[in-house]
């Protein structure tokens, strides 16, 4: 992969950021976040691992795993775990913070609306099938395509704990075909785009901003370290949006249960004064990945890991509309279980 290109000169200079991300299709930033504000919600992140068992209580500062009670068949956090994290106020500001809010005011259309429903990731290393694969943000995010993410490790992130990679231009191809997968959203877009990835090392501080329409995929981790990271999203006020995207991330809590050990006065539901027009969802990605699956199932294409998650597919087949979609479905679910059965 090709090293990222670095934006870090073009900062202050807005006219030439939006340039740099309408060429590529994201923005790579060195410094940009403050050290002392990420490290606080590190050591914040890792004190929570450490209570539930998933760090090593003597190196927990170093992030080291403890791998005996790591869960079988997951890479990342389960949601009762994850809900933990969802309460820090300090993992929720740094979304909020006046640098990274100004580089999107220079992209987007003012007022810009950071996304309430902020994303912490914390992956486990030796995990790689689990691996977030190639996709774009748009299909999980909806309402505008331009919505623009902010991507950033809590620490230092060599390449042994991973990272994320982006498809150099592939924004300017709209939407994609997919297919299931295993890793975050499920569905890996299928063109390799080859020769179009890049990546880089990242400093604490470092943040890469990228398109909804831009392909982007993580990398292993591995070595013995979790690698925690943070995703914000961001869009104009003025354009639609769902909203999910106003609620905390994967319904995981409420923000009556965010806010209640808060101080008052601090950013409570900061997006109510805005005047939001609400987007109706859309099911067509998924849509396209259940066509695959059942395109899959049938030829004898699938590979096996994928089965668990394609099985889930048939059976959201079943629970729609079109008849020979459906039939189709549950003659495959009834197939595979006679296979079992033998």
């Amino acid at each position: 992969m090709k090293p990222f290109r670095d934006s870090t000169d073009l900062v202050g200079d807005a006219a030439r950021l939006r340039a740099r991300a309408e060429e590529d299709g994201y923005l790579f930033i060195r410094g940009l976040l403050p050290v002392d504000r990420l490290e606080r919600t590190r050591l914040e992140f890792l004190e929570v691992l450490r209570e539930v068992g998933y760090v090593d209580a003597a190196g927990y500062r170093d992030q080291l795993v403890n791998p005996a009670n790591i869960p079988d068949g997951r890479g990342s956090l389960p949601n009762e775990t994850y809900a933990k994290l969802y309460l820090l106020e300090s993992f929720h500001a740094l979304q909020l913070e006046p640098a990274l809010l100004g580089i999107m005011e220079g992209l987007l259309d003012p007022p810009v609306l950071a996304h309430p429903s902020i994303i912490a990731r914390v992956m486990f290393p030796q995990r790689e099938i689990f691996t977030t694969p190639p996709h774009q943000d748009f299909p999980h995010v909806q309402g505008t395509a331009d919505v623009y993410t902010a991507w950033f490790p809590l620490h230092d992130l060599p390449a042994s704990m991973g990272g994320l990679a982006v498809a150099a231009g592939s924004h300017r191809r709209g939407l994609y075909d997919y297919r299931p997968a295993l890793g975050a959203g499920g569905m890996a877009v299928i063109d390799p785009l080859g020769g179009t990835w890049a990546t880089d090392e990242f400093r604490q501080g470092d943040v890469l901003i990228f398109h909804s329409l831009t392909v982007h995929q993580g990398l292993p981790v591995t070595g013995d370290r979790v690698r925690m990271s943070v995703d914000g999203r961001y869009q104009s006020a003025r354009e639609p949006v769902l909203e999910r995207t106003l609620l905390p991330h994967m319904g995981v809590t409420t923000w009556e249960e965010v806010y209640a050990g808060w101080p008052s006065g601090g950013s409570q539901y900061y997006w109510s004064d805005l005047e939001l027009t609400s987007a109706q969802p859309s099911d067509a990605h998924l849509e396209q990945v259940d066509n695959r699956t059942l395109e899959e199932f049938e030829d004898g294409s699938l590979p096996a890991e994928l089965l668990t998650k394609s099985l889930g597919a048939l059976e959201r087949i079943i629970e729609r509309d079109d008849p020979e979609r459906r039939e189709r479905a549950a003659a495959l679910l009834a197939a595979h279980a006679a296979s079992d059965r033998n």
